[in-house]
């Protein structure tokens, strides 16, 4: 895409090198996983651990467990392009 149709602006603001099972319940939420509450009982489903079933489910079975080195970048969005 060309750069003037961008309508998104990304501004890394962090990158870390860290161990995969380093993931916090605050990363895996920020990678998309949701949070399942039961009234009855509070949280349940730790976020990490539903985190790993994906993972595994894309890597292949055992790719949580080889525990690899991941590069974890963070930044933050803003709507509208760049030149603008």
């Amino acid at each position: 895409m060309p750069r003037w149709a961008s309508r998104l602006t990304l501004t890394v603001t962090d990158i870390r090198v860290e161990r995969l099972q380093d993931c916090s319940e605050a990363d895996a939420l920020a990678e998309g996983i949701e949070r399942i509450q039961f009234p009855e009982v509070g949280d349940w489903g730790w976020p990490q651990r539903k985190y790993a079933a994906l993972w595994d489910s894309i890597n292949g079975a055992g790719a949580w467990e080889a525990n690899p080195w991941v590069v974890a970048v963070s930044f933050d969005v803003r709507e509208g392009n760049i030149d603008g």
